[in-house]
């Protein structure tokens, strides 16, 4: 009987712990806000020997593994609130490497001044609500940011950054970019092949934009390298050409074949925009469904890691494929690859 009793008070002494010990679930995650904003561009190196670079400013995704040695360019921060605790996370860029870290593993280099403090300085306020911002987006056509989208001021398009960038199909925070100085890339053919098709592209997009933001040059560590590879080596997306960050993989497979007889335009070639194409990745385009845009495709779910507006099947509006027949840019094409450098893509 002694023996019974000692069982049943063991018993109850675990069911009184595992009512009353376990951490209560009633009190849901704290969310984790981050503001995004922009500081002045200076260099930077790291303060211990390394960090590791995150694919997002919430630090949980580690990309790369960043040496004391590298000295990183850097204008972007982001303010991560969760619960009670909070930090400043920095984007930083170099020749071959770009991501995230905590702002205090940074230390300027070449005698700037520029603070590093956790607290974001946005010099102006929203010039539009949410609901104006909605209105803006509903009112213009479909996927083509115009007007005022493309003329409103830093905060907008840093308290807006996520909404904009769903609904004109733009690179998610965190997605894969290009890496720019100022605004401006440079971009390389690895294969000799491949040079007459890059360059044409590049001067393409230049045109299109009105600047020179793409300079062509045979330097092996320019920020964006465009390689042949066989199909099997291609990481992901089209059957023909990826983009992976600081390289557009080209399909060496099928680059031999000839696309002349379905080209309408004289002096262009089906590979030119290919390079478009992948320029436009570059830049923070994700496709449409646009047949004239040069990023138009015909299916969404062929492209992976999508941030859609909406999916499709099909492709919408007649006319000539752009990518195939004409390399033309569309003004949609145009006008999205200015939004992007709005919301800190290039």
């Amino acid at each position: 009987m002694k023996k019974f009793k000692l069982v049943l008070v063991a018993v109850l002494a675990f069911l009184a712990l595992f009512a009353f010990g376990q951490p209560s679930q009633s009190h849901a995650a704290s969310k984790t806000k981050i503001t995004y904003y922009s500081v002045k561009n200076h260099n930077y190196k790291l303060t211990g020997n390394y960090y590791y670079l995150y694919s997002k400013p919430d630090l949980k995704t580690k990309d790369f593994k960043a040496k004391h040695s590298t000295t990183f360019e850097s204008s972007k921060r982001a303010l991560v609130k969760t619960g009670s605790k909070e930090y400043t996370a920095a984007y930083v860029t170099s020749s071959k490497q770009k991501g995230w870290l905590n702002v205090k593993g940074l230390k300027e280099v070449g005698g700037s001044t520029s603070s590093t403090s956790t607290t974001p300085v946005v010099p102006q306020k929203p010039s539009v609500t949410a609901d104006q911002l909605n209105s803006l987006i509903q009112s213009s056509p479909d996927l083509d940011p115009t007007g005022q989208l493309l003329n409103l001021n830093a905060a907008d398009y840093s308290t807006y950054n996520g909404t904009l960038r769903k609904n004109f199909n733009l690179t998610p925070v965190g997605g894969t970019t290009g890496t720019f100085t100022n605004h401006q890339q440079t971009v390389t053919a690895r294969d000799a092949a491949l040079a007459p098709y890059v360059q044409m592209a590049v001067n393409n997009w230049n045109q299109a934009l009105g600047s020179q933001v793409f300079t062509y040059t045979s330097d092996q560590n320019a920020q964006l390298t465009f390689y042949l590879v066989s199909k099997a080596g291609l990481i992901t997306g089209r059957d023909d050409a990826t983009f992976t960050g600081p390289y557009a993989q080209i399909d060496s497979d099928t680059f031999d074949w000839d696309a002349s007889h379905i080209t309408k335009n004289p002096g262009y070639d089906y590979w030119t925009g290919v390079c478009m194409q992948m320029l436009g990745n570059d830049l923070g385009l994700q496709p449409t469904p646009y047949v004239n845009d040069i990023m138009g495709i015909s299916d969404s779910s062929l492209y992976s890691g999508g941030n859609f507006k909406y999916s499709w099947s099909s492709i919408k509006e007649n006319g000539s494929n752009a990518l195939d027949y004409t390399g033309a840019l569309s003004q949609r094409d145009v006008d999205r690859a200015k939004l992007a450098k709005a919301v800190g893509l290039w």
